[in-house]
């Protein structure tokens, strides 16, 4: 075989293995940061705080599974998520919440008629709206029926978290990022988030 033949195969393949290799390398450093981070995620817990006053926020940082980890360790929500319209699945957010509203509201006095002539019976009503709260109701023989309506409006802000430099926050364009967070912010007054789950899926 030529010599320089052979020395062009030599150096193609050498080329082949160095981008190879750097990226094995890559895949690993990747993978050891995603589980270095999820270490973190999962022995932090969720963070609470206020805005405007009165609004509650939840806070959790990003959890990164891998599809095959996902259905193994979330397996009733993958089941759940398989029945949805969906071609291919990238992240799921989880959020467990309680609305507790205190009413007070006077009882007032309905009358029904009987052929809308004769009255047959008096109960207790019962009306309240607010913009986050109904409820409609009476008090009949002794039985009161209720008809609650509860809204809700959250709102969801995905972030990344700068990695700092002597207490200076590095441009994500050029050091890239710590993690990343989620904050869930109920518009309710009156609703607390109990818990916040985010994952993110990854190839």
């Amino acid at each position: 075989m030529n010599k320089n033949v052979l020395n062009f195969l030599v150096i193609v393949i050498f080329i082949a293995l160095s981008i190879f290799s750097a990226k094995y390398i890559g895949n690993l450093q990747r993978e050891n940061k995603r589980l270095t981070n999820n270490q973190a995620v999962l022995l932090d817990s969720m963070q609470t705080y206020k805005v405007a006053d009165s609004l509650n926020v939840a806070k959790i940082n990003v959890l990164e599974l891998s599809l095959s980890d996902y259905k193994r360790y979330r397996e009733e929500d993958a089941a759940l998520i398989k029945k949805l319209k969906a071609d291919k699945l990238s992240a799921t957010t989880s959020i467990n919440a309680t609305t507790t509203t205190d009413i007070k509201t006077p009882v007032k006095d309905s009358i029904i008629y009987k052929d809308r002539v004769v009255p047959i019976d008096t109960v207790k009503q019962i009306n309240y709206d607010s913009k986050w709260t109904s409820v409609h109701g009476y008090l009949a023989n002794d039985t009161i029926n209720l008809n609650i309506i509860n809204r809700e409006e959250l709102l969801i802000a995905e972030s990344f978290v700068k990695k700092r430099f002597i207490g200076i926050k590095l441009p994500i364009w050029l050091f890239g990022y710590k993690t990343k967070s989620v904050d869930v912010v109920s518009k309710n007054p009156n609703t607390e988030i109990k818990n916040l789950e985010y994952i993110q899926i990854y190839k």
